[in-house]
């Protein structure tokens, strides 16, 4: 909720909601998806999925719109990796 309140302040277009589902993992990747299709969304956001059900790669696999993927170790989006580039890129 604060992360949507942070863009609609800045003046980016942003609607969200937070889906509480129980269940499967199957069952939850599905409730998320169909959340996003009854609102119409252009884009889900989700955090990595740090267990092994796959949760992210199912949504992301199914989804109809783009799916953004965060990982919350990297701290708040748009404050800057602390991290050298170079060497992520790297052969």
């Amino acid at each position: 909720d604060a992360s949507v309140a942070a863009l609609a302040e800045a003046g980016v277009p942003v609607r969200g909601s937070l889906l509480h589902a129980v269940g499967t993992h199957a069952a939850v990747a599905d409730a998320i998806l169909a959340e996003a299709a009854a609102i119409g969304a252009a884009v889900i956001v989700l955090g990595s999925d740090t267990r092994r059900g796959g949760i992210t790669a199912h949504i992301a696999s199914r989804a109809p719109c783009h799916v953004l993927v965060l990982n919350p170790a990297a701290g708040a989006l748009g404050a800057g990796a602390d991290t050298d580039a170079s060497r992520i890129w790297a052969a």
